[in-house]
C-alpha cells in the first residue's frame, strides 16, 4: 500500500512530510473507496527466447497496474506461485524458470490511482477556496490561484481515472 499512497503523492504533489496536507490514513481511504476485487484473473505470458533458440514463459502481466503487494499467484491447480521479482505497480510478475503449470492467475486488489488523485485533488481544493486573495499597501496576494490550480490538476487526472462501464437491466418491463 505503501507504493500506491506515494503514487497519489506524487500525483498531486502532496510530499510526505512535515508539509503534507493528506496523512497517509486519507490516501488509503481514497484509494479504498476506488479499488477492484480481483477474486481471480488470468496473466498474459510473455515469450522469452534464450540463446539457444529456446522459448521459455517466464514473465506474466496482468492487464494493468497499480496492483496491492500482497496479490497471490496461482496455477491453473490453485497452487500457490512465488516469482522471484515483482512488480505489481506495473502488473508484471517474473518467475525464474518456464512454469509448467498452464495459465497463471492472481488474486488479489488493484487500485485506480488517478481517481483517488483526483478525489484527493478535489478535497484540497474545497479546501482552498476558503483562503481568499487581499492587499497590503501596494502589495497583492492571490491566492485563489491555489484552488484554481488544484482542479485544474483535478481535471486533468479525472481524464486518466479508469472508465467504469455498467449495464442497466429493467425488470418492470416484459
Amino acid at each position: 500500500m505503501v507504493s500506491l499512497i506515494l503514487a497519489v503523492r506524487r500525483a498531486v504533489g502532496d510530499k510526505a512530510g512535515g508539509t503534507q496536507v493528506f496523512t497517509d490514513d486519507e490516501i488509503q481511504a481514497a484509494l479504498d473507496r476506488r479499488k477492484l476485487d480481483f477474486p481471480l484473473a488470468m496473466l498474459q505470458a510473455r515469450a522469452t527466447t534464450l540463446e539457444n533458440g529456446t522459448v521459455e514463459y517466464r514473465e506474466y502481466f496482468a492487464d494493468g497496474g497499480d496492483w496491492e503487494s500482497n496479490a497471490t499467484l496461482q496455477g491453473n491447480r490453485y497452487q500457490t506461485l512465488t516469482p522471484v521479482e515483482s512488480y505489481p505497480m506495473e502488473g508484471r510478475w517474473v518467475f525464474g524458470t518456464t512454469l509448467g503449470v498452464g495459465a497463471v492467475y492472481i488474486r488479489g486488489t488493484r487500485y485506480d490511482v488517478y481517481g483517488a488523485a483526483a478525489d484527493i485533488a478535489e478535497q484540497w481544493a474545497a479546501q482552498a477556496a476558503t483562503e481568499f486573495d487581499f492587499s497590503r499597501g501596494s502589495r497583492s496576494y492571490s491566492r485563489s490561484q491555489k484552488r484554481t490550480g488544484l482542479e485544474s490538476l483535478a481535471r486533468i487526472l479525472r481524464n486518466k481515472q479508469w472508465v467504469m462501464v455498467g449495464e442497466q437491466r429493467r425488470f418492470d418491463m416484459v
